[in-house]
């Protein structure tokens, strides 16, 4: 999802269930497509984003966290707001992070400040018990009390199983005997006595998200609050981003420079010792230059992320033609663009929209950032309310892509 906001506004996001697929459909916010707002980094969060994400931005800080946001342009504050529904509010306007206007600002409406949301899995979740309402078999269901404990690893203690944690397949609840804390290696059941599956074998167990599940994304808004109300002309907008159906490592964008590797797994991915050729891997071996084509600084890829990968970094003074294959570390090829049509430093050939199976000529460029899928799902303009809206957008499937 992107929002996008041309005039000053203040945000609460109340997020229960908002994101992307894993597998089938991926949605979170995103930079626009302005050259000046192309500083984003590849995201170095090493998970996908739980559900359900909620940010009031009520914290201590003037930037939004890192944790849910993969950029910072607008300000974290509880001044702006009016007769605020919490203590933060995030305001967008035509300031910068560093309170300087955007230089293409002008009398033409045009982008300016922004939030992106890491990528959020709406794919699968796990279920949760609380600690307090969980039971072994033994002679009948035994309640775990005082002498269960659950580890913290945030402040490095165990804390009994009373105080009511949440519980999931996979954690482990711990017996305390004496002054020592054993695993309980027994079957765990809630609190209607059914068991919980994968605690007896301490595994991990996801479960699909299904249309039941009601998932949407909830914000409010106000326009103005303590500072300039929008003009006539400025609006908030709300955009999904929807690229091609497909799962991998690929190669999605390549220019003179660089070229871009994008990874549509929900893990993440370490380039170290992949290969990048410009010629056959055997031609490669026979003349002894296949070293030169290897990956040698560490570079890893979040979920759903992008990474750049210099020219000389593998051995060559620049990409003279759309011809590249993309190998890993045991030399199987991964993916290929083989054009063979030549690129000059004017534009580049990208995936249109991420993953397509066709590339296509394209005259911006875009490292580390999405090649163009983005949907418009909701828009407000010309608004000078002075109170807080409401805002509930139901997150259905959308028009799927073809997959690769």
């Amino acid at each position: 999802m992107k929002s996008i906001c041309k005039f000053c506004l203040f945000l609460i996001f109340l997020i229960s269930y908002s994101a992307y697929s894993q597998s089938e459909y991926i949605s979170f916010f995103e930079l626009p497509q302005s050259s000046q707002l192309k500083s984003l980094q590849t995201n170095t969060k090493k998970t996908l984003v739980e559900l359900p994400f909620f940010d009031d931005f009520a914290k201590n800080s003037y930037v939004l966290s890192s944790d849910y946001w993969a950029d910072s342009y607008g300000l974290v504050n509880n001044s702006f707001g009016k007769n605020t529904i919490t203590i933060g509010v995030l305001s967008l306007d035509g300031l910068d992070n560093k309170g300087k206007l955007y230089s293409n600002l002008s009398s033409i409406p045009s982008v300016a400040d922004i939030v992106t949301s890491q990528p959020i899995n709406l794919k699968s979740y796990k279920k949760y018990y609380k600690s307090d309402k969980l039971y072994i078999k033994n002679n009948g269901f035994q309640l775990l009390t005082n002498d269960y404990y659950v580890y913290q690893s945030c402040n490095n203690t165990f804390e009994s199983v009373s105080k009511g944690f949440l519980f999931a397949a996979g954690d482990t609840i711990y017996h305390k005997v004496v002054n020592d804390y054993i695993p309980v290696i027994d079957s765990i059941f809630d609190e209607n006595f059914q068991y919980i599956l994968g605690t007896y074998t301490f595994e991990q167990q996801w479960y699909n998200y299904t249309i039941q599940d009601s998932i949407a994304l909830s914000f409010y808004y106000q326009s103005g609050g303590n500072a300039d109300k929008p003009e006539s002309t400025d609006s908030l907008v709300l955009e999904f981003y929807t690229p091609f159906q497909r799962e991998g490592i690929f190669i999605n964008e390549i220019t003179t420079n660089w070229i871009e590797i994008y990874n549509a797994t929900d893990t993440v991915i370490s380039l170290y010792n992949w290969f990048i050729v410009t010629d056959t891997i055997t031609k490669c071996i026979n003349q002894n230059v296949l070293e030169k084509c290897k990956i040698k600084n560490t570079k890893f890829i979040a979920p759903y992320s992008h990474a750049i990968i210099f020219a000389k970094d593998v051995g060559i003074t620049k990409f003279t033609h759309s011809l590249c294959m993309l190998y890993n570390p045991d030399t199987v090829m991964v993916d290929s663009i083989e054009l063979n049509e030549k690129i000059t430093d004017d534009f580049s050939y990208a995936r249109i929209p991420d993953g397509n199976i066709q590339w296509s000529y394209s005259v911006e460029q875009t490292p580390e950032y999405p090649n163009s899928a983005w949907n418009r799902i909701w828009a407000t303009s010309n608004d000078t309310k002075d109170f807080f809206s409401s805002v509930f957008i139901p997150i259905a499937s959308p028009p799927r892509r073809p997959r690769a």
